[in-house]
């Protein structure tokens, strides 16, 4: 496990090298590099790409008539150009020197009119995003002409303690670390009861107090709190969909979710998981299938037909 968490840190440190040299020649030049990158990685991952077209393969056959029944390979090499691009710009706004308005990337919101609706209304929401595209750039974004926003994240031991915090607050946003159970909820529930924006990933796992839901066909422990949040403070979630990639990143605010504070949360935190799916069997080009989190994972019996 040390040794797996030290290459784990160097991969990281690597990358924001590159991260760095790529922005000295600005956000063109950081898009370019991170999509050649995305390509090196689906190039020198052969038993990864073979087992996740093995994978992609199983659920196609119980999704029909979704965008999975198409080239799984062109999916994946997407995929990785996409998610690594995404990689890549992040660490440059987080840890580069240059101006942030000269490497963020463009960034397109559709839908705004219902955010100004709930803002006008005095009232909290929670954008709920996924591992589709740079949700960084696009949080920041909307903390300029919307704001603010606190997003939240959890510490990993593949950065330097503190580099996720710096790297948020150097981009002007709100940064709520919730590593550990309970960690971080009440900052985000004053946040939401005075009428701000609070934006989570919802994918992103979690490994305290989790919810174990049928994502994808396999069981993954999603995070409660944007349930849990809900249900205390009223406000809407918002999903946040990733709509297209060129010439910029481009999001979509979807249809509001209200939560009864009587119902299941558990029933509830699968409904909103099953919104995040959705939207990925729609447009599986975008989503990192690669991620560990996913991947690494069996198929549930449903899935498989194996008991």
């Amino acid at each position: 496990m040390k040794l797996q968490r030290v290459t784990r840190r160097l991969g990281f440190h690597c990358l924001r090298i590159l991260a760095l040299w790529a922005a000295t020649g600005g956000a063109e030049r950081l898009k370019t590099w991170g999509m050649q990158l995305g390509h090196l990685h689906y190039t020198l991952r052969y038993r990864l790409r073979k087992r996740l077209h093995h994978q992609l393969n199983t659920l196609a056959r119980k999704n029909p008539s979704t965008a999975l029944e198409t080239d799984h390979d062109a999916i994946l090499k997407t995929a990785f150009a996409v998610s690594d691009r995404a990689l890549l710009e992040v660490i440059a706004l987080y840890a580069s020197d240059q101006p942030i308005e000269d490497i963020c990337p463009k960034v397109v919101v559709n839908n705004l009119s219902q955010l100004e609706l709930y803002q006008n209304q005095k009232k909290g929401i929670i954008l709920l995003g996924m591992h589709m595209g740079n949700g960084v750039a696009m949080a920041a974004q909307l903390n300029r002409s919307h704001g603010p926003i606190h997003v939240v994240y959890r510490e990993s031991n593949k950065v330097p303690s503190g580099f996720l915090r710096q790297g948020l607050e150097r981009l002007g946003l709100n940064a709520v670390n919730a590593s550990g159970a309970g960690a971080g909820f009440r900052e985000m529930l004053k946040a939401l009861k005075t009428g701000q924006m609070v934006y989570i990933l919802m994918d992103q796992g979690s490994k305290d107090g989790g919810i174990c839901v049928n994502f994808l066909g396999k069981p993954i422990s999603m995070p409660k709190g944007p349930a849990e949040l809900a249900r205390r403070s009223g406000a809407p979630i918002v999903p946040v969909f990733l709509t297209g990639t060129e010439p910029a990143w481009a999001f979509e605010l979807g249809a509001p979710i209200y939560l009864d504070k009587n119902g299941a949360i558990e029933d509830q935190v699968a409904e909103i998981a099953q919104h995040m799916a959705q939207h990925i069997l729609a447009h599986p080009q975008w989503w990192s299938w690669h991620q560990r989190r996913w991947r690494k994972l069996p198929f549930t019996t449903l899935m498989t037909g194996v008991t």
